[in-house]
């Protein structure tokens, strides 16, 4: 796999876990795609705008709890940091411990592998 691919992949690797564990958890998403709100129920749905953009902000949202989360993709690092910027209320409930885990695993991974 060339280095396009394995950055393609971990980048849908870490987008699958953050709706996973935020889905498992009740929340509803919307897309800020630069222009407009888009409302997923789907991670294909967020994969399908991904393929489109270099930055999206995902907004969940549970009950009164809102926070986003940005993803900025082809940054490098085989893009394991593409959640570039996330709302610190996600980290601070320990709301993604899942996705951080997957990401530690993808960084330990190149390590070995460079």
């Amino acid at each position: 796999m060339n280095r396009l691919e394995i950055t393609k992949c971990n980048e849908e690797k870490i987008l699958n876990s953050f709706y996973s564990e935020l889905n498992e958890q009740g929340f509803s998403f919307s897309v800020y795609d630069g222009e407009l709100f888009n409302k997923v129920s789907s991670v294909d749905d967020i994969l399908n705008l991904y393929h489109n953009l270099d930055v999206i902000h995902i907004h969940v949202q549970k009950g009164d709890y809102k926070a986003s989360a940005s993803f900025i993709f082809g940054n490098g690092e085989d893009g394991i940091y593409c959640m570039y910027d996330y709302s610190y209320s996600l980290q601070e409930k320990n709301l993604l411990t899942k996705t951080f885990k997957l990401i530690d695993e993808l960084a330990d991974e190149r390590l070995a592998l460079s």
